[in-house]
């Protein structure tokens, strides 16, 4: 995945720090070897945003359009388990065959299996895995192109590695902390269900919140509530849409999460049911339009803040490289700050008990009076 050009998936990451004076050098330091030193055991290092191969990393290929734009490269060995388990019988066959035997021991076929694996080993090209990042110099974030939890902690610990210290997954508990300093642990689940099926869902009453879903709900219905516009703040009236697919999730009784997708689930009768059942919205594709040229369109998993598949605006095209990916940066960054003025105005209403209280009824009033029926 690039941050150059195309679509972009990517999850932020919070930074203690910002980078120091020598981290062009400190990446350096731990640039990626030759791709023949690859065998069995996945080898790490650094190489720039340009290609896979460029591991001169200095002070012009580590930066491009005045951020970092570095990748952490992996590279391995493998062999084909279809390939591995072929050549392996055959050997197997063959020793049986000269021995005059029907069949070998656990310890020998182990022993033929090494013996296959170290001769076909070397023999195999090295399979390379990236994972990009943006940074802007003097930032307390960065954007990096994996969403997996085991790919954020290996990039995590490979950073920590060069820097001297890492960073955190930037997900709507962390966000929570560092917007209003409240916490999920202290607060009880919320569903939206309205009053005549709360009941049923009385065994998620003393369960642990989870920010993301409640704001990515409520976000759903301020936008359906305010014809599509919705107060960011200081960022001004966004237009926002909701669509499908839709993923909600709810512990407890019956199906913990529900998948709605094809046709428009947004407006069907199955989203009413979901909500009502006390599920909360845990992914949505979603539109955020700035103005009629400025609009951001992506898949948001609300509890990680991943971003899945992201249409950026198209910018300023009469650029050069550099200036166009500065331009696309920038507009990333106006996203970011977008997001996280709706997500404030959502954690200041849920910290407020009377103010949340009012919400939430109204909340299950807008889940009332959903349609019925497809």
């Amino acid at each position: 995945m690039s941050f150059e050009q195309g679509t972009l998936t990517f999850r932020m990451m919070a930074m203690p720090r910002p980078f120091g004076m020598d981290a062009v050098s400190a990446f350096a330091k731990d640039a990626a070897g030759s791709l023949d030193a690859a065998d069995e055991t996945p080898r790490r290092g650094w190489v720039t945003g340009r290609h896979l191969l460029d591991t001169a990393i200095n002070e012009g290929s580590a930066f491009f359009g005045g951020r970092f734009r570095l990748q952490l490269r992996e590279i391995v060995r493998k062999v084909p388990t279809a390939l591995l388990k072929a050549q392996c019988k055959l050997e197997e066959i063959a020793v049986c065959a000269a021995n005059e035997r029907t069949f070998l021991k656990a310890s020998e076929r182990a022993e033929i299996r090494q013996e296959v694996l170290e001769r076909l080993l070397p023999k195999m090209p090295p399979s390379i895995k990236a994972y990009p990042f943006v940074y802007e110099p003097g930032a307390h974030h960065l954007y990096l192109g994996a969403t997996a939890e085991t790919a954020f902690d290996v990039f995590n610990g490979a950073l920590s590695s060069t820097l001297g210290f890492g960073g955190y997954v930037a997900d709507a508990a962390w966000h929570a902390n560092d917007l209003a300093r409240i916490s999920e642990s202290d607060f009880a689940a919320e569903n939206f269900a309205p009053e005549e099926r709360r009941a049923a869902a009385g065994d998620e009453e003393e369960a642990q919140a989870h920010f993301g879903r409640e704001f990515l709900t409520w976000l759903w219905s301020e936008a359906e509530s305010r014809d599509g516009e919705v107060d960011a703040g200081e960022a001004g009236k966004i237009g926002v849409l909701v669509e499908g697919p839709l993923a909600f999730e709810r512990a407890g009784n019956g199906a913990h999460s529900v998948l709605l997708s094809r046709g428009a689930p947004e407006v069907s009768a199955e989203a009413k049911t979901c909500l009502a059942a006390g599920k909360l919205l845990k992914s949505a594709r979603l539109t955020f339009s700035a103005d009629r040229d400025t609009a951001w369109r992506f898949q948001f998993d609300a509890d990680g803040f991943v971003v899945r598949a992201m249409q950026m605006p198209k910018g300023e095209m009469r650029l050069d490289a550099a200036s166009r990916f500065l331009d696309r940066m920038t507009l990333l960054d106006r996203w970011r700050d977008i997001l996280l003025a709706l997500f404030g105005r959502f954690l200041a209403l849920r910290k407020d008990p009377a103010r949340w209280r009012k919400t939430a009824e109204k909340m299950r009033g807008w889940v009332a009076s959903m349609p019925e029926r497809a």
